[in-house]
């Protein structure tokens, strides 16, 4: 895709649990059959595709690796890799990484609380000059075109999947508080 060679690991609908097991090994030996290839890996979240890289540190010993906590909170990454693994098997996992990365300050310090170190601070990059208040003349023109006719009217905007880790009924709990 785009110049890249993509691999995938194929999964089988309807085999919610056992899609686990099968992306975890075949993870592992997708990275060890391609080893010759790469020198770091760059595994997205803690408790997925970070346990697959610190494995395969452990048995390569040789590839650098990097773990990015893509959450935090209640739902986030250090929550659910302490729900998997015990306290002994974090302080394995913890030596399997170079590198731990949080993509907000509260991602590190439970990084940090946890005892994921070293770990530092990278956050999501955000294009400040395409991504800004709109002028009050676009605004007004955005409220006409939802059906807004009240500048003193609240209008909030949820983009994303509704998971528990999305927290979305504190959004609306805070709306109703709003009335």
């Amino acid at each position: 895709i785009a110049g890249f060679r993509v691999y995938r690991i194929p999964l089988i609908r309807g085999w919610r649990r056992w899609n686990a097991v099968v992306y975890g090994l075949g993870g592992i030996a997708l990275l060890v059959w391609l080893r010759r290839r790469y020198d770091l890996i760059h595994a997205h979240q803690l408790h997925t595709s970070g346990l697959i890289a610190s494995f395969v540190h452990h048995l390569l010993r040789t590839k650098r690796t990097i773990v990015k906590n893509a959450t935090g909170g209640t739902h986030g990454d250090v929550r659910h890799l302490q729900r998997m693994l015990t306290g002994r098997s974090v302080d394995v996992f913890a030596r399997c990484v170079d590198q731990f990365i949080g993509v907000s300050e509260e991602t590190v310090a439970e990084m940090h609380v946890a005892h994921l170190a070293p770990a530092v601070l990278v956050p999501n990059g955000v294009d400040t000059i395409a991504f800004h208040h709109p002028s009050a003349d676009v605004r007004e023109r955005m409220q006409r075109r939802i059906g807004v006719h009240d500048d003193r009217r609240l209008v909030l905007l949820f983009v994303g999947r509704l998971h528990p880790k999305k927290d979305v009924q504190t959004i609306i709990d805070a709306c109703g508080m709003l009335t």
